[in-house]
């Protein structure tokens, strides 16, 4: 579980420095910006790069248990919950301070993919392909 959870934080955290990249690339050349990141895991969690670093720790904790050290799961615990807080309010202030349209796409995308756990898209046609659509 820890490898697939540090190789799942790899992949997404790949997949945002290509889209930021992209972005830039666009931007040089006089090209609107893709506004939301909505392809490959980002598609099934709004922070898949979150998910699979709490994968990595709680794996930890669950070892923890298993050679009788308990206490090693409060660390994860409290690993957990600044992430759970520092998300919201990240989410908030992009919320705040993007323009209204890009803030709208965001607010869908938070209705439509789980915050952290990859899981079914809700309330969106899953076979409508790629987010090219956002620019």
């Amino acid at each position: 579980l820890c490898l697939t959870g540090i190789t799942i934080a790899c992949i997404a955290d790949n997949q945002l420095r290509s889209f930021m990249m992209e972005n830039e690339s666009r931007r040089s050349q006089g090209l609107p910006k893709i506004r939301l990141l909505r392809k490959g895991l980002w598609r099934y969690s709004r922070h898949p790069n979150y998910f699979g670093e709490q994968m990595w720790w709680w794996s930890l904790a669950l070892f923890s248990l298993k050679v009788g050290q308990y206490w090693a799961i409060a660390g994860t615990a409290l690993n957990s919950l600044v992430l759970a807080i520092v998300t919201v309010m990240t989410e908030s202030k992009m919320l705040r301070e993007w323009p209204p349209e890009r803030a709208a796409l965001y607010k869908q995308y938070q209705k439509e993919v789980s915050a952290c756990f990859p899981w079914f898209l809700f309330g969106r046609d899953k076979s409508s392909g790629d987010e090219d659509q956002d620019i």
